[in-house]
């Protein structure tokens, strides 16, 4: 195989956030005939950006590489951070100069309205690009991520990201696993379980949950689940909902045994992880709009018929609504499992970036 065709990823992000990208990369490999390696240190392009350890810490959540394309090389990113903008303004200049250095920045939650619309980022809106939601999965490349045993001050690694890869590694499954999870047996109506989060900024996204998860207990008839999950006690009104924390393979086991999915947008009106996991276990959805630009949502009519509920009443009438016909949820539990299979699965999804570097002429 050409050494001239490789990507470098530099592996320094929450793996909860990387894994999902890291499976497609390694899947695409072979058919596209490039390597994909790891490095575990801080590439040269950021050393200026070092000394603003704040700054850096976005390296979690903004993933970096390097690929070599016969002769040229050139690094990209892949942002997956819950904000749509682009990136965080701090002291008058942006946090990483990655605008500067990168060939192609690409962006979860993308907004084009946001691009459009910031004078800052028109001399480089032709390197921002979309890219699709995605949720965390094991690899089998877990062997080559082990992190450093030891703290790595300069890329701010300590022992607490030690332990967290290590957790990461046994609590997350592979895609193979999450689609077997297709055939569950349905043993419930719906399965709306929800972390709350006790910060005063995310309090409307906690305020709007309770309320779905209020109205879909009223529901007569209904068997839900519906809840919040926290480390502790809840506050007030939360601790009337609050249900047991399930360890993740038997979380993704209850999602898959429910005939109704529902779907709220996540913090700062994320497409959260749910929405893929939804898709891969072919759930039919109840779901808010989405507020960001997802293609396969905008291309998609069936989805659109999923994503279009935007009060916690109208979302439990339409679980109602939807619970009485059972052709309708059949046929929408097809159409997600097909469009997440060839939209959205890690091979796909990462299958296009690699088509907007060049990798797949």
């Amino acid at each position: 195989m050409p050494v001239s065709r490789k990507i470098v990823h530099y592996d320094l992000a929450n793996i909860y956030y990387s894994s999902f990208f890291i499976t497609g990369f390694f899947a695409n490999a072979a058919r596209l005939n490039y390597r994909f390696l790891f490095a575990k240190n801080v590439p040269a392009i950021l050393t200026d950006a070092l000394v603003d350890h704040e700054r850096l810490k976005n390296l979690r959540f903004i993933l970096l590489f390097q690929a070599q394309l016969g002769s040229e090389s050139f690094y990209f990113c892949i942002d997956t951070r819950d904000s749509a903008d682009v990136l965080p303004r701090g002291g008058g200049r942006r946090h990483l100069p990655l605008l500067d250095v990168v060939k192609y920045y690409f962006k979860v939650n993308f907004s084009q309205d946001l691009v459009d619309n910031d004078p800052d980022l028109s001399p480089y809106a032709s390197k921002i690009l979309p890219t699709a939601p995605f949720f965390p999965v094991a690899t089998h490349a877990m062997r080559l991520r082990l992190p450093r045993l030891t703290p790595y001050p300069a890329a701010l690694w300590g022992p607490e990201d030690v332990l967290l890869r290590f957790k990461g590694n046994v609590r997350m499954r592979p895609p193979q696993q999450v689609l077997k999870l297709r055939q569950c047996r349905k043993t419930h109506d719906v399965f709306f379980v929800s972390t709350y989060y006790a910060e005063a900024n995310h309090a409307p996204w906690m305020e709007f949950r309770y309320e779905t998860m209020r109205e879909i207990r009223r529901q007569a008839g209904i068997h839900s689940i519906c809840g919040f999950v926290g480390d502790s006690s809840l506050p007030g009104k939360f601790a009337d909902v609050q249900v047991r924390r399930l360890p993740f393979a038997r979380y993704m086991h209850a999602l898959a045994a429910a005939r109704i999915a529902v779907y709220v947008r996540g913090l700062h009106d994320c497409v959260s992880f749910k929405f893929s996991e939804f898709l891969a276990l072919g759930l039919p959805i109840v779901g808010q709009s989405v507020a960001n630009d997802v293609e396969v949502v905008r291309r998609s009519g069936q989805l659109r018929r999923q994503f279009g509920f935007d009060t916690p009443n109208q979302i439990a009438e339409r679980v109602g609504q939807l619970l009485g016909n059972d052709e309708e949820r059949a046929e929408l539990s097809t159409e997600n499992t097909r469009l997440f299979d060839a939209h959205l699965s890690p091979e796909a999804v990462t299958r296009r970036i690699l088509g907007d570097l060049g990798f797949c002429d």
